[in-house]
């Protein structure tokens, strides 16, 4: 009998050790913060404020000049531009959104990864186009042209979880190329 007291006492003293080193382990693990490439990251949904809008990249203005002349002027201008894809992650809105440095920046390349995909962006394309413009101006008269070079932009938020807190992470998308002409009034 006395071997059976022995044995209980024992394993009731060894797995009250064990589980003391579990406790011990998990209550550890919830005191951790954060760390880069571990953190806990569940996106939620995607919302867009707006659909799409265009974007101004850049403005150009050229004269023809033919007011000495008796006959229309036509000159031909070709212009080309290139543009990157681009991603922008505004301030994350949400409680307690301090992260370290590092934790944001990991968390950060995870967003922009994560909105690409979802919008099907490509951050390392660059466009190119060219275009040709006959441009005319009348006789005696001086026309101005405005070439406008625009992009796509699309803003939204990106909800996210991290642990059991939830975050919005607005973004703005500007992707494409486009160009318009405009008359300009002469001054």
């Amino acid at each position: 009998m006395m071997p059976l007291i022995t044995a209980a006492v024992a394993v009731g003293y060894f797995g009250s050790e064990a589980f003391d080193r579990w406790k011990k382990r998990r209550d550890n693990q919830e005191e951790k913060p954060l760390e880069p490439g571990k953190s806990m990251i569940h996106f939620v949904r995607e919302f867009v404020e707006e659909e799409e809008e265009e974007m101004v990249l850049a403005s150009e203005l050229f004269p023809l000049d033919n007011r000495h002349g008796d006959s229309p002027m036509t000159s031909e201008l070709v212009l080309s531009r290139s543009a990157h894809s681009r991603l922008e992650i505004g301030r994350i809105k949400g409680k307690e959104s301090t992260f370290s440095g590092a934790v944001f920046a990991s968390f950060n390349s995870e967003v922009k990864s994560q909105i690409s995909r979802a919008l099907n962006l490509d951050l390392q394309n660059e466009v190119r186009r060219e275009i040709t413009l006959n441009l005319t101006a009348g006789p005696g008269k001086c026309s101005h042209f405005r070439i406008i070079w625009k992009q796509v932009g699309r803003r939204g938020y990106q909800e996210v979880e991290v642990g059991e807190k939830f975050y919005q992470i607005p973004f703005l998308a500007t992707y494409g190329l486009t160009a318009s002409v405009e008359t300009v009034p002469s001054p």
